[in-house]
């Protein structure tokens, strides 16, 4: 949630391709390339992780024993490796912002209809309103909206993206 109040921006960037990308593609690739000092013409060192839609995570990982006793190769290893789990934990927390995005969305839902049904249907007895039921029926309106009602809005937008995405790029 810090990550969706604290970097909008950057969370929309994230929602316009990473996220797009991690949808049509099935998954991502997060790397993470490194330098090591003298490397033999065209080495290049990288950490990967791939993360897939149904929650596979697969990480590559260059060989920690590539040079051994060599302390330079260490450090820059140890360095690679930092900045790796730092974008990691980039792309984690825009993932939390997804998932507080469509809690805020379903709440918002769920209670613009108990407040539109408190107002065309005034539960009373004897003059004093019945707010409990309300509360109750709202509990209940969060869970459908959040378990129903989003899973359409998500596939619809993600179909409607897709569908320009193909339109744009003219992909069939």
């Amino acid at each position: 949630m810090f990550y969706l109040v604290a970097h909008p921006v950057e969370f929309l960037k994230f929602m316009g391709s990473d996220f797009r990308q991690l949808i049509l593609d099935g998954g991502i690739s997060i790397e993470t390339p490194f330098e090591y000092q003298p490397t033999r013409k065209g080495d290049a060192y990288r950490f990967r992780t791939t993360v897939q839609l149904d929650a596979d995570i697969v990480n590559f990982v260059p060989e920690p024993d590539l040079y051994p006793g060599n302390l330079d190769w260490q450090k820059a290893f140890e360095g690679g490796y930092r900045t790796h789990q730092e974008t990691l934990k980039r792309f984690a927390s825009q993932l939390d912002g997804v998932r507080i995005l469509a809690w805020i969305i379903g709440t918002m839902m769920s209670t613009l209809v108990i407040v539109s049904m408190r107002k065309r249907v005034p539960l009373e007895i004897g003059g004093y309103p019945l707010d409990w039921v309300y509360l109750i029926l709202w509990s209940g309106c969060v869970y459908a909206v959040r378990r129903y009602a989003l899973t359409v809005v998500f596939r619809l937008i993600v179909g409607l993206m897709t569908r320009w995405i193909r339109m744009r790029w003219q992909l069939t």
